[in-house]
């Protein structure tokens, strides 16, 4: 009865800490996640890429410049 027992509680304690380790790790990826985007000048949403002169030279808009730039 005694193995059945320690059994019972490595097994609860691992999904604990399993558990522990998920609700962590989603907090750490959602900050990262935050921190990579900002809102766009001139197209709503998020953005990943900023439109300096170096990526968007040519005469073309602004906003379609940020839109090829962010995928949109």
């Amino acid at each position: 009865m005694g193995i059945i027992k320690w059994t019972f509680g490595i097994i609860i304690g691992i999904m604990f800490f399993y558990a522990v380790f998920i609700i962590v790790n989603s907090m750490i990826q959602e900050k990262k996640y935050k921190q990579s985007l900002f809102p766009c000048q001139y197209i709503s949403g998020m953005c990943k890429v900023k439109v300096t002169i170096k990526n968007c030279s040519g005469g073309l808009p602004e906003d379609y410049c940020e839109r090829k730039l962010n995928r949109r």
